[in-house]
């Protein structure tokens, strides 16, 4: 009789003690599940606040090319050689610019995606992405289109 009883509470003790370690086991991959989805996240702000920040040198590279166009229209007798000078090291800015940010976009583009796993937060920050790489995409065509009028401009 001593023997079942025994038997039982040995049982039970096991198949607890394999319980709580089936729930410890389960508990420390969501915790590394939860670990990387919250990396991924940061990460991919990360991303956005540096995409951002590209197409905030591109607004002011803008705004001072527009500013330059303002001037050159506004001036017909300027110093030629002055304004070549300034077209010129706007065109290196822009072709610096835009080395840069092909090579940004490329990596962000080919990168592989980070969790295996989808989440909400990481979906919207990838859109947030997307959209900024589009914004950044048409900044710089529009640059471009007023680095030529400005040429157009100092030429005639």
């Amino acid at each position: 009789m001593m023997d079942g009883s025994i038997t039982r509470k040995v049982t039970s003790t096991l198949s607890n003690q394999l319980a709580t370690w089936k729930w410890k086991l389960q508990l420390s991959l969501l915790e590394r599940k939860l670990a990387t989805i919250n990396n991924d996240y940061f990460l991919l702000q990360w991303e956005l606040l540096f995409i951002t920040n590209e197409v905030m040198k591109w607004k002011e590279m803008i705004a001072f090319l527009e500013s330059q166009l303002f001037c050159t229209t506004q001036n017909f007798v300027a110093q030629e050689t002055h304004d070549r000078e300034t077209f010129q090291s706007l065109v290196d800015d822009y072709n610096k610019q835009l080395s840069e940010n092909n090579l940004i976009i490329s990596v962000l583009k080919s990168r592989p995606q980070l969790s295996s796993f989808p989440i909400y937060l990481s979906d919207e920050v990838c859109s947030h992405l997307k959209f900024v790489i589009a914004e950044l995409n048409s900044l710089i065509i529009v640059f471009f289109i007023s680095l030529v009028f400005l040429w157009v401009s100092i030429e005639v």
